[in-house]
């Protein structure tokens, strides 16, 4: 990518009480924000630049952290050494005007000195849109989360499959309404999660929530012996039929992307309102498997039928030098083996679930 020939400047966000930094971009030698730049390709290549580093584009030539935990929080020299390394400028004269207005005013205040320095005329489509998120947050029984806040929730975890040819693709999600098997998703357990929102420039009225755990953690927490199946419909010519693909999530667990993350938009007070009233519904279901007396009889077995599967499949990585893939499935054996050790140190035939997760959960 070749330069970019940009001013910027960063300052602690002084209406963040964790004074997260703000980013503000303009024309080189400018020392206020000049938005005739918004229509050039240097501006363009910066928007992508600090969109890569969790930032989104609050306001005209304004950037803020998005909140979304794909991204880490990164300090202010790390920013400006990442945009310094795109051929960007600091611009000393910038933050000396961006901080003595935000000196000089309150938070209404710097947010219209803003819009002042953009030579911007006051939006009434954003004055509406404010509006309709006061009434939002106002007519909620439950209270929706601030920016940056966190909220905890729970719901219907399923294993999902979606085909393309006869390659299975996997992922994790989430559901309020249903526990229902389908063709090409599996139910596994009543699921706990922590959630943060996250900014959302491009629709302020619609909540984006994004899961602080990534499927990898989710996984830790699923058990072991879980196995499942999805059909896959073919239609050649004039004839259909279906191919059925059983599976264990020890021995998949690989194929998932690992860092994805459940994600749930919401588009009124009202629904998520109700999104709330089926969180503490399935709470119980939660709570009730949590104390439930789990019954390890069909453990060993359990174990033994998915080393019969993960085995064959190890020697045949190795003899295609895949030896990567080989050792994650070796250590899938070894943990499995340790497992089958610790049941025999398990003098009754049932415990309680949530112990039995702690046991034998995904490694």
């Amino acid at each position: 990518m070749a330069e970019i020939n940009l001013d910027f400047c960063i300052i602690e966000n002084p209406l963040d009480k964790n004074k997260k930094p703000i980013i503000f971009i303009t024309r080189k030698g400018r020392d206020y924000l000049d938005e005739t730049v918004i229509q050039e390709e240097d501006y363009e290549k910066v928007v992508f630049v600090i969109q890569n580093i969790g930032y989104i584009e609050s306001d005209i030539l304004t950037f803020e952290y998005s909140q979304d935990p794909a991204f880490p929080v990164i300090n202010i020299d790390i920013i400006k050494e990442t945009l310094l390394k795109k051929g960007l400028k600091y611009s000393d004269n910038l933050e000396l005007t961006i901080k003595s207005e935000f000196d000089l005013f309150n938070l209404k205040g710097a947010k219209q000195f803003i819009k002042t320095l953009l030579n911007e005329p006051e939006d009434n489509k954003k004055i509406v849109n404010s509006e309709i998120m006061l009434s939002v947050n106002k007519n909620s029984i439950y209270k929706i989360p601030e920016i940056g806040q966190y909220l905890t929730l729970y719901f219907n975890l399923f294993v999902e499959c979606k085909f393309s040819g006869d390659k299975c693709f996997l992922n994790l999600n989430g559901d309020f309404t249903s526990k229902k098997n389908t063709e090409l998703r599996n139910f596994i357990t009543p699921f706990r999660c922590d959630f943060i929102r996250i900014n959302n420039n491009f629709n302020p009225n619609k909540i984006i929530l994004k899961s602080c755990q990534i499927n990898k953690d989710i996984l830790k927490k699923l058990p072991i012996d879980f196995n499942g199946s999805f059909t896959l419909k073919i239609q050649e010519q004039n004839t259909s039929f279906e191919k059925l693909f059983v599976y264990y999530l020890m021995e998949v667990k690989n194929n998932f992307p690992v860092e994805n993350r459940i994600t749930i938009e919401i588009d009124s007070s009202v629904n998520f309102d109700k999104m709330i009233v089926m969180s503490k519904k399935i709470k119980q279901d939660y709570d009730n498997l949590q104390r439930k007396k789990y019954s390890i009889v069909h453990l060993e077995s359990a174990f033994d039928k998915i080393k019969t599967v993960l085995e064959p499949k190890m020697l045949s990585y190795a003899e295609m030098d895949e030896f990567e893939k080989a050792l994650k499935i070796k250590k899938d054996i070894n943990h499995i083996n340790n497992k089958l050790k610790d049941i025999q140190n398990i003098k009754v035939n049932r415990i309680e679930y949530f112990e039995f997760i702690k046991k034998f959960h995904i490694n």
